[in-house]
């Protein structure tokens, strides 16, 4: 799997259209994703330049949106075989991730802008929901390598749940006066149960539609609506929260139902640092 890489071409822009979705990402290194196309595009000083083109297919079930295309080429990394691919994507301004069915990161993409890509943090949770031998943890949350969600734990839909999030200065590569002036500045989620064998599990259980994000002080807070979709979403603090702090503490307020489950799922998040430390 290529790791992310500062490259001599211009920003690529990514696009997509499928089913209605209509989102421009930016990045160094060079993959561009339409309705009918993959190209990635890579050259770095000394090194052959390469390109790469794919014709594309889509699907989405429930909400949950797959890519498919028939492989031959080098970008996906090591390991990875030649022929008929058929991926489940996230992706958002800043963030692009391939799924491969086992639930395992194949591929991902993310503009310098974004950061770092292990995310820099550990989390904890008022309640996690325990199934047999299965936790349900808010660790996962921190996961982006595999999808495996957070669920609330109590009775009802989990409102009042609270998530906390602590900067976790073990794992951050950076200067340390970027350290010392690091702080949270907004947060990306991806929304729900996402699973690339059972797309079903997005709708069958609640999605967070409103949440609270406070750091540093309960009185130091914003509060936001998500849309109902697994696709990456961004929450910027602004000048609303000023209180530097290495804690986050996201609330649940309110919920999109699930048809079939009455617990709260969430995929992702990742926070974001007012500096940059990659």
């Amino acid at each position: 799997m290529p790791r992310n890489i500062y490259c001599i071409i211009c920003f690529f822009l990514v696009s997509f259209y499928a089913y209605s979705d209509n989102v421009n990402v930016s990045f160094y290194s060079g993959i561009s994703i339409t309705d009918t196309k993959l190209i990635y595009t890579y050259s770095w000083e000394e090194d052959e330049p390469v390109h790469e083109e794919y014709d594309v297919t889509w699907e989405k079930i429930n909400r949950i949106s797959y890519i498919n295309f028939n492989y031959t080429g080098n970008f996906l990394g090591e390991g990875i075989q030649h022929g008929q691919k058929k991926y489940l994507i996230l992706y958002g301004k800043d963030y692009v991730f391939f799924y491969d069915e086992n639930n395992v990161m194949v591929f991902y993409q993310f503009s310098r802008a974004a950061g770092v890509y292990e995310n820099p943090y550990t989390a904890e949770a008022t309640s996690e929901l325990k199934e047999k031998n299965y936790v349900y943890e808010a660790g996962n949350l921190a996961n982006i390598k595999n999808l495996k969600p957070w669920v609330e734990g109590v009775d009802g839909h989990g409102q009042g749940e609270k998530i906390i999030l602590k900067q976790d200065t073990t794992r951050i590569i950076a200067h340390p006066d970027t350290l010392a002036a690091y702080r949270y500045s907004g947060v990306t989620i991806s929304n729900g149960f996402i699973d690339f064998n059972r797309p079903h599990l997005y709708e069958d259980n609640n999605r967070i539609k409103k949440i609270r994000i406070s750091r540093g002080s309960d009185k130091n807070y914003i509060e936001v609506e998500l849309e109902d979709t697994p696709q990456f979403q961004y929450f910027y603090f602004q000048d609303n929260l000023t209180t530097e702090s290495d804690i986050l503490v996201i609330e649940i307020l309110e919920v999109y139902k699930g048809s079939k489950w009455d617990d709260t799922a969430i995929n992702l998040i990742i926070p974001w640092g007012i500096n940059s430390l990659y």
